[in-house]
């Protein structure tokens, strides 16, 4: 309340003081204007009159009098200057008896004012009044002029006293407004004083609701409305009192809810993903396998429909488990330096086959003037683009699809700009905001000329955004369409130039498939037929765990040819049996398995190299398990590496034969005893 006073204190003072000051002003201002107009007055009547008064001494240029009547003038303490002048402009006479300024013409130009206007004039500037006017002798005829100058410092000193007048009066009357302002402002402050106490005694917890007596008036009616508030609050108080006890358990009971739709979503997945690709392991790894038979030209034919609609099948499979995986919010990015050229011309080479049979052109425009190495998630870039290279191969029959790579490059990040540009049908503009939508297809109609599911433009998108990017469409029908991928990417000169290799090759400790629709090549790599000779002399010993039959024949004929001696195991504790019966030199390890799982049997496994002090065998995840994080998780429970299914053979082949050179490089070791396990 001290603040309120204050004001209340504060407001009048500067009102009175506006008021005062106010009407000191005006009536100062108007007697300083009256003063300055009498002063200029009676100076202009003076000089009029000394002008009248020397017309004869003038006429007969007697000098003598003349002096006498300027004299007089300048006897008049204001004046500064008094001067009779001929009809050319020269002093006559300047009061004095020495004339000093006899002969001399007045160089100011209020003397060449009168000189050329031969009329009176006054003119007041900021120290005095000068007057002036002809001496005429007839209507026509000039005998000489007058010149006066009068200060006016007496009229300033006289404004000042007046307004050092007025600043005591206005100091008088804001001591007498301050201190009855602050007597009416106690008088009006004592109710809200006691009104703000209740209240703040009502904040601190007190149970006291009887209002103090604040009078009538304006506060009094503000205290009889803070009481019906307050006992509208105390109702409310209770019933959201009863409303929270209810709320807790259904906030509760929603978020176990959520929670358990949210792992019911991941469990789906998690199954779906398993369940889907273990039958799909089975029919593409039969089909490579048929392909390496003697074949006729039917059978061939026959043969590469099935591997190709497997293929195509497992792309619309990994499609929505990553539409999926979108939705339910489990895609997170993994950000690393990699070689943006080296990515697309992986690509396009991955696409050069399908392109070849449509005679199409495959172009890479990247501006030199932009890096090579970003920071990002490579594989989620890879898959945005292949989505939209596969879109446009899939509906451009002739002419090119070009890649242009622009942007700026800024303090260390790069505005990217990654354009597909293709030659194909076009989408009619009506259809254009549509593309993106998921299951959404330009032509739906029964009789469309193309496949899909409408799913690649859409995860693409919700890649991009992800990635804190968009894509742009600009299309033509029948001339072509052209996606524009921009995202901002953190870029830096310093890092080595990434090797093709190092940005496109399988990893066979853990398989880039482990991220579907990523990394996974749509087309296998081609291998010789038949291993290296060291190999058949020294083959290596492999354990297969795998509870389907199926997968156990596919790796069993892609490994044939290598000369392998391998051995298999229906479950979990059966591996474990093959595994202290045979030493292998390598394990290739499904997952999920009756009576021990897979990882269950990993960690046995490790224990008993552990107890018995035997080096760490080669343990691979070769499973259906292909989420997101699955091969983290693997890896952290003791496998060595992680393949998922549907497996290629190349993958296959490429672990024995790495396994197989390593163990050739490597000298032979002795058994590590206790002591040197615990030195």
């Amino acid at each position: 309340m001290f603040e309120l006073r204050t004001k209340l204190v504060t407001y009048t003072i500067l009102v009175v003081l506006a008021v005062a000051g106010g009407l000191s002003t005006i009536s100062i201002t108007l007697d300083h204007r009256n003063a300055v107009a009498a002063f200029e007055r009676k100076v202009t009547a003076l000089a009029q009159t000394l002008g009248e008064a020397v017309v004869e001494s003038i006429f007969v240029l007697d000098v003598k009098p003349l002096r006498q009547q300027v004299a007089s003038v300048m006897t008049n303490k204001e004046a500064r200057a008094a001067f009779i002048l001929d009809s050319n402009g020269r002093v006559l006479t300047d009061g004095t008896e020495e004339n000093t300024s006899h002969t001399s013409a007045l160089s100011s130009e209020f003397a060449q004012r009168i000189l050329s206007e031969k009329i009176w004039i006054t003119e007041h500037h900021s120290t005095g009044i000068v007057a002036g006017g002809p001496i005429m002798l007839t209507q026509d005829y000039v005998l000489g002029y007058v010149y006066l100058d009068f200060s006016t410092a007496n009229l300033q000193s006289r404004v000042m006293g007046q307004i050092q007048q007025s600043l005591i009066i206005s100091a008088l009357f804001v001591v007498v407004t301050a201190l009855l302002a602050i007597a009416v402002a106690k008088q009006l402050i004592r109710p809200i004083n006691k009104l703000t106490g209740f209240a703040s005694r009502i904040t601190e917890g007190s149970p006291e609701r009887d209002l103090p007596d604040c009078g009538g008036g304006e506060v009094g009616r503000l205290a009889q409305s803070f009481s019906a508030m307050l006992a509208n609050l105390d109702r409310s108080n209770t019933e959201l009192k009863q409303l929270a006890e209810t709320l807790e358990e259904k906030v509760q009971d929603r978020t176990q809810a959520a929670e358990a739709g949210s792992k019911a979503k991941s469990e789906f997945l998690a199954t779906m993903s398993h369940e889907i690709r273990t039958p799909m392991n089975g029919v593409l790894g039969m089909a490579s396998l048929l392909k390496e038979t003697r074949l006729d030209t039917e059978q061939e034919l026959f043969v590469n429909t099935i591997s190709e609609s497997a293929e195509a099948l497992l792309v619309i499979i990994n499609d929505i488990l990553d539409f999926s995986k979108i939705e339910a919010g489990k895609i997170t990015l993994q950000e690393d330096w990699f070689d943006l050229e080296n990515l697309i011309d992986s690509i396009l080479k991955l696409l050069s086959q399908k392109a070849a049979d449509k005679d199409l052109d495959l172009i890479l425009d990247y501006d030199p003037d932009m890096p090579k190495v970003f920071m990002g998630d490579e594989g989620r870039l890879r898959q945005l683009l292949m989505n939209l290279l596969g879109n446009a191969e899939k509906f451009t029959l002739e002419g090119s699809i070009r890649v242009v790579v622009s942007g700026q490059v800024t303090a260390g990040f790069a505005a990217l700009k990654i354009a597909v540009q293709d030659t194909g049908i076009g989408i009619p503009e009506e259809k254009q905001a549509d593309v993106f939508e998921e299951f959404s297809q330009v032509n739906a109609s029964k009789n469309r000329s193309f496949g899909g599911t409408g799913l690649g433009l859409s995860i693409a998108e919700d890649l991009a955004l992800l990635m804190g990017g968009k894509i742009e469409l600009h299309s033509v029908v029948n001339q072509g369409s052209t996606f524009t991928f921009s995202c901002e990417f953190k870029t830096n000169s310093e890092v080595p130039k990434l090797s093709l290799a190092d940005s496109s090759a399988p990893d066979v400790s853990a398989n880039s498939a482990a991220e579907p629709n990523i990394n996974e090549p749509q087309q296998a790599l081609s291998l010789p037929h038949s291993p290296v000779p060291d190999l058949l002399q020294s083959p290596l010993k492999v354990l297969v765990a795998d509870d389907n039959d199926t997968n156990r024949l596919v790796v069993q004929k892609m490994l044939q040819e290598t000369g392998c001696e391998i051995h298999f195991a229906t479950d979990g504790l059966e591996a474990i049996e093959q595994y202290l019966a045979h030493r292998p030199q390598l394990v290739l390890m499904d997952i999920s398995m009756p009576n021990l799982t897979g990882l269950e049997a990993t960690q046995e496994l490790r224990s008993h190299e552990v107890q018995n002090y035997w080096p760490a065998c080669p343990i691979h995840a070769l499973t259906a398990h292909a989420m997101k994080g699955d091969r983290e998780k693997f890896i952290e429970q003791g496998f060595t590496g992680y393949l998922s299914k549907p497996v290629r053979k190349q993958h296959l082949l490429e672990l024995v034969l790495a396994l197989q050179v390593s163990q050739k490089s490597a000298p032979l070791q002795a058994p590590k005893t206790q002591a040197d396990q615990t030195s």
